[in-house]
């Protein structure tokens, strides 16, 4: 062997153990801090969006006392699904304001809404423009109403069914659904 072909040798030995030193020492430590660094900057997110959160919950805590009111006056707009009394003298003070007759059927709950609601059936009797102002006041009034399959027609008294006296007033019969807690 001359010096030349030693001195290849040799260089290549020094190459392979470098090659071999990067593969299996100094490529897993630069994975590895790769990895480390992330999960660093994921977790200096994460506090700071905790950090965010936290201030938000104080200046929510601060201000509470001024939300208390709006926060009333939402939960005034449900009904209280156990004793809907309140509901109720509602609709009967709103139809007796109107002048029209109110009967009101016994609440029924729905299962498959998203949120708990009340169904009422209602029968209206009075004259065309005292149901439409009732109807106008179910839904302007303090309480979240949704009308549904509204029926309007001509009402007949079963003791005055001549045919001679015709009776002015309108019957309407509806479904309302109402939210409730």
């Amino acid at each position: 062997m001359t010096l030349k072909q030693k001195i290849y040798i040799i260089i290549l030995a020094f190459f392979l153990t470098a090659v071999l030193l990067i593969l299996f020492f100094i490529y897993p430590a630069l994975k590895e801090i790769q990895k480390s660094s992330k999960e660093l900057i994921s977790e200096k997110n994460n506090s700071f969006i905790i950090a965010k959160e936290l201030d938000e919950v104080e200046n929510f805590r601060k201000k509470y006392e001024k939300y208390i009111p709006d926060l009333e006056k939402i939960d005034n707009l449900f009904v209280d699904s156990k004793n809907p009394v309140e509901f109720i003298k509602f609709l009967e003070n709103t139809a007796s304001d109107t002048g029209v007759r109110l009967e009101i059927s016994s609440p029924s709950f729905s299962d498959n809404a998203k949120f708990p609601l009340m169904i009422f059936r209602l029968s209206s009797y009075g004259d065309f423009s005292g149901n439409l102002s009732f109807i106008n006041k179910l839904e302007t009034g303090p309480y979240l109403i949704k009308i549904q399959n509204l029926d309007i027609g001509r009402y007949q008294d079963s003791q005055s069914s001549k045919v001679e006296q015709k009776s002015e007033e309108i019957k309407s019969v509806f479904l309302i659904n109402v939210f409730a807690r």
